[in-house]
């Protein structure tokens, strides 16, 4: 049996499991909801199954492992790419959200503000000490705070909050971490319309100009013509080899 214990304005459970007496919080102040969760935990130990109150999980702990988890499971620029965006929701609360490089630190503060931002405005996070405590409103005001004072795209609006749901479904489904009425929060945060891209290319006289400005150097235009008319990304002209260079690979 499950009995209530009230501490301060909060209603706590105290049931015991073998010998061993547990005391957890209900999160809320109300009697009658403080009794309609113990009647769910009293009908869950009764089942033998766990408990259904929410966890308590460290924020900083849990970031620390997803982190270390997109390291593994991704490419090193995707992980990236995915720990910046969690640094900016929750900033650098544990080793792996914290800036490494001395030059990524300079620039961030020497980034001047975009025209139509507050120069006053200070850049704010999601202060929890537990996972389970963020909740839709916070997450939604965060984004909404960001698109009002960066002037963020919808697109990157968006980003937030896909990259931050993926960190609640993996800690629900890997790691064990129970949210209130187990939902994931972060659901039910509204996405951002997204506009169609604006696809600019250069015209045919536009690519002339060019070209005829890089006569003098044969080897740049060359570059540029592969860019233009191959439309490969850097990263993928420089993976291009010579024809001698493969046949001596394939030997």
């Amino acid at each position: 049996m499950a009995c209530l214990r009230k501490r301060g304005n909060k209603y706590y459970a105290q049931y015991y499991v073998g010998r061993r007496q547990k005391r957890v919080s209900l999160n809320t102040s109300c009697l009658q909801i403080a009794k309609e969760k113990l009647r769910q935990l009293e009908s869950s130990l009764h089942r033998g199954e766990e408990a259904p109150l929410p966890t308590r999980t460290r924020i900083e702990e849990i970031l620390q492992r997803y982190a270390d988890h997109v390291r593994i499971v991704k490419t090193p620029k995707s992980a990236q790419t995915d720990i910046y965006y969690l640094r900016q929701m929750f900033g650098p609360v544990c080793p792996a959200l914290q800036i490494n490089s001395r030059r990524q630190s300079v620039r961030a503060m020497k980034r001047p503000p975009k025209d139509g931002q507050d120069k006053r405005f200070k850049m704010s996070v999601i202060e929890v000490a537990c996972l389970e405590e963020i909740t839709t409103a916070d997450t939604s005001n965060f984004i909404h705070s960001h698109v009002r004072s960066r002037g963020l795209a919808p697109k990157t609006a968006n980003r937030y909050r896909e990259i931050v749901n993926r960190l609640f479904n993996w800690a629900m489904a890997d790691q064990g971490v129970k949210m209130p009425g187990g939902i994931n929060p972060i659901a039910k945060v509204a996405r951002y319309q997204e506009h169609a891209p604006n696809i600019r290319f250069l015209t045919l006289t536009q690519i002339d100009q060019q070209f005829r400005a890089l006569a003098e150097h044969p080897q740049l235009q060359t570059m540029v013509a592969i860019y233009i008319y191959a439309g490969l990304r850097r990263e993928e002209a420089l993976w291009l080899l010579h024809r001698r260079a493969i046949s001596k690979t394939m030997r």
